[in-house]
């Protein structure tokens, strides 16, 4: 159950929330051996893996509308390029690349907007998360200390101190 649902660190939410993303743009396209290799990633990682699951799902049902718009013209620019066609062609020679149907639009622009946004994205995620949790360890601190204040006066007053 610990590995579920995990820590609330702010690392692990901001892995979860940048592999959530991966998963959910390859999820729908044919690129299942894709989907495969970066789901037993995720799970081997230190990821939230509730999290990850939910951020996958709400990519992968808006994923429908992003690829069409987004990934196939993205996919089409790579896959047409004169160079990717060349090391394309070779690569697809070897049948395990041949099996992530990376000469497909749609699969190639996910795999790619996938990739170039993980990092960004954990680190935008993980960034907030620590100002947001500095915040409100900072504001119990202070509340904390306050109470404790109050109880020293009570304190000095039941006593009759001056």
């Amino acid at each position: 159950m610990y590995k579920f649902v995990g820590s609330l660190n702010a690392k692990e939410i901001a892995l979860s929330i940048s592999f959530g993303v991966l998963l959910g743009l390859l999820a729908l396209s044919s690129g299942k051996l894709l989907f495969v290799f970066f789901f037993l990633l995720f799970f081997l990682s230190r990821a939230n893996l509730l999290i990850g699951i939910i951020v996958t799902i709400i990519i992968s049902v808006s994923a429908i509308w992003l690829h069409p718009l987004i990934c196939h013209p993205i996919g089409e620019i790579i896959l047409t390029n004169q160079i990717t066609q060349v090391v394309g062609g070779v690569l697809l020679k070897i049948p395990f690349f041949a099996w992530t149907m990376l000469d497909n639009t749609i699969v190639c622009g996910a795999f790619i907007i996938g990739i170039v946004l993980f990092i960004p994205l954990f680190l935008i995620v993980w960034i907030t998360l620590k100002l947001i949790t500095r915040k409100v360890t900072v504001s119990n601190n202070q509340s904390q200390l306050s109470n404790k204040l109050q109880k020293s006066k009570k304190l000095l007053k039941s006593n009759n101190c001056p």
